[in-house]
């Protein structure tokens, strides 16, 4: 690395976010033994973001997009990054001190070329409060099962600049979902996801839309079925026809999940199409409770979820 290039470049896309922008622009500058990139790139903000940025002066570098959305901002800002590593953290979250320095000093010292850290998440509201977090992942997993059924949120990783270049960047089609469909992309051609333990960035729960789109929507539902697919597509390239039973499997139970969501998100034909994916990779997959189980049995999984649904309403009420 020449004199005075930066040790990371974080790059922040960012739409309206304007109340929480600053936070995750002076996480990122908090330390002041690291030289930092910081490229904010904005998706056609109509709020108070340029006001914001324009206060950081030269401290940090400001692009533009066009509005096509997160991924379309992110990879302007990994075109843009002069670092070898790259941090993405959206406008609304924050980096937690320390976090960003632990990274980078743990792949200067033991990962190899193909290896990325990753650590844990800290959930909170949109005043920057503790909440619960979702239930942690089930001990002794494989590889596989991380990968496909838990792969990490978008800025636990520390990137290598070059593996995320790679493959491509961001998949500018994917509406939601989208660290999901890069990390696993990278883990497909090659690149192996290091978890260390600790709390690296918080993952702020608030109103505000994101510039990812919504599950209710039925193009956002579709364009993760095309994700989906074309990962599906990239693991049969590389593993062949079967896909390894353990690899068919955990796809089958990501299907099968995402399923569950568009029934429940009120788009019982876009979730058909992902259980018939799902029941063709493992035929015996069926994810959820015993009692959904039994119901998917009986109903089939459009009906089940809703008949599951229904009586979890009804108990409600009669408590």
């Amino acid at each position: 690395m020449s004199a005075g290039a930066p040790d990371v470049t974080v790059v922040i896309p960012n739409r309206d976010q304007g109340a929480f922008l600053a936070a995750a622009i002076d996480s990122a500058l908090a330390d002041p033994g690291l030289r930092v990139e910081v490229i904010v790139v904005d998706d056609g903000s109509s709020d108070d973001s340029p006001a914001v940025v324009g206060r950081y002066g030269g401290r940090i570098r400001a692009l533009g997009s066009d509005g096509s959305g997160a991924c379309r901002a992110r990879n302007l800002g990994l075109a843009a990054a002069s670092a070898r590593y790259v941090k993405f953290l959206d406008a609304d979250d924050f980096l937690l001190p320390g976090a960003l320095a632990a990274q980078l000093s743990w792949m200067d010292r033991h990962a190899a070329p193909e290896t990325v850290v990753c650590g844990d998440v800290r959930w909170v509201d949109a005043h920057g409060a503790h909440l619960a977090p979702p239930p942690a992942p089930a001990a002794g997993l494989s590889e596989v099962e991380r990968m496909v059924l838990h792969a990490p949120l978008t800025a636990s990783p520390l990137h290598r600049a070059e593996l995320v270049r790679r493959v491509g960047g961001f998949d500018e089609r994917v509406p939601r979902g989208q660290e999901y469909d890069l990390h696993l992309r990278m883990w497909l051609d090659g690149t192996r996801f290091h978890h260390v333990p600790g709390e690296v960035y918080a993952y702020r729960q608030h109103g505000s839309g994101r510039i990812s789109g919504g599950d209710a929507d039925a193009a956002v539902a579709r364009g993760r079925l095309g994700s989906l697919e074309r990962i599906r597509a990239l693991a049969e390239r590389r593993f062949g026809t079967p896909l390894p039973t353990d690899l068919a499997a955990a796809l089958a139970r990501q299907y099968w999940r995402i399923g569950r969501r568009s029934v429940q998100s009120g788009l019982p034909a876009v979730a058909a199409e992902y259980f018939a994916v799902a029941r063709r990779l493992d035929g015996g997959v069926c994810e959820g409770s015993a009692a959904y189980r039994i119901c998917c049995a009986v109903f089939g999984p459009v009906r089940g979820e809703a008949v599951v649904s229904g009586a979890k309403r009804l108990l409600g009420a009669a408590s």
